[in-house]
């Protein structure tokens, strides 16, 4: 049997790094055998003080037929190290792996070939979450078809794992980037804005072609950062329901509800009981804000990626 011809892609994969010098070197490789071989790799380290650094450099200056760039930044989370990597992007298409996941070798080829099939300006996937000896089936999918109109199952279960994703970086740029200022959540939050974009066409498929290591310093690990950052961005993206179902102000409750029940369980599961209840006393506090809430004055979301970074 011949061997199939190397297949190339024009995608741009930015990985923000930070503490990450067990996992690193798994996620490139996962990037490396790719069946379908993107134009670069963009590692934005976020100010780790480990060995990441030093294992990106190996790859660096080994000779690899994927171009693997690293741009050093302080620490300002994860937001804004995605936004450092889809600024220096060259490519028209970005794909985001967080460094402590991995790809499955068909991900960037089905992405690709989904996107051009659904003429989409965004994609995403299922994919495998693996916690220990544990590994379940998380299906994005199955939420995405609910709905003739997928932003409001969006809003209220966030089901987009941000390692699944590739996007028209022109898109993501558009919509203004990633949020540094929400320490968790900034992936949810700006896959909201993109998607109730009324131009915005994307597409979640039912394949799991992403592995996502769940692991002690995960930022979904972190119960009040997730939170207080969930809540931010309810509140923010709560006018956009208006033009995507008839009872905004209930779709926002059920958010409110799911948010704090949520946190609750995670205080819970850390043995935090008192953080627990709290969580839940919250729920009608933000009944009555939702109630209350001017929704005739949405969110001006700004551009969190100036121009000339864009351009650079």
């Amino acid at each position: 049997m011949e061997d199939q011809p190397l297949r190339s892609v024009d995608v741009s994969v930015v990985i923000p790094a930070y503490q990450a010098g067990d996992t690193i070197g798994r996620a490139l490789d996962s990037v490396l055998n790719q069946a379908a071989k993107p134009g670069e790799i963009i590692v934005v380290d976020d100010g780790s003080s480990d060995r990441t650094v030093g294992i990106v450099e190996e790859y660096i200056s080994a000779s690899l037929t994927i171009v693997v760039r690293m741009i050093r930044q302080e620490n300002l989370g994860a937001g804004a190290a995605r936004n450092r990597g889809l600024a220096a992007a060259i490519h028209p298409l970005v794909a985001f792996l967080d460094a402590d996941d991995e790809w499955l070798p068909d991900k960037l080829a089905r992405s690709i070939d989904v996107l051009a099939g659904e003429n989409a300006d965004f994609v995403a996937h299922d994919f495998l979450r693996l916690e220990g000896d544990a590994q379940a089936y998380i299906s994005c999918a199955r939420h995405f078809s609910r709905r003739p109109d997928p932003f409001v199952d969006y809003f209220l279960r966030g089901y987009i794992g941000t390692s699944t994703v590739v996007a028209r970086r022109q898109t993501l740029l558009d919509s203004g980037g990633f949020d540094p200022t929400l320490r968790s959540g900034q992936d949810y939050e700006l896959w909201l804005s993109v998607i109730g974009a009324p131009d915005t066409r994307h597409h979640v498929f039912a394949e799991a072609l992403t592995k996502y290591h769940v692991t002690s310093n995960s930022i979904t690990s972190q119960v009040g950062l997730r939170h207080e950052a969930a809540v931010r961005i309810l509140y923010r993206h709560l006018p956009a329901l208006k033009g995507n179902t008839r009872w905004p102000r209930g779709i926002g409750m059920l958010r409110a509800v799911i948010v704090c029940v949520q946190a609750a369980q995670a205080h819970r599961g850390v043995g935090n009981y008192a953080a627990a209840i709290a969580a839940i006393l919250r729920i009608p506090i933000h009944v009555i804000s939702i109630i209350r809430y001017r929704m005739d004055r949405p969110f001006r979301r700004p551009d969190f990626i100036s121009r000339d970074e864009a351009e650079e």
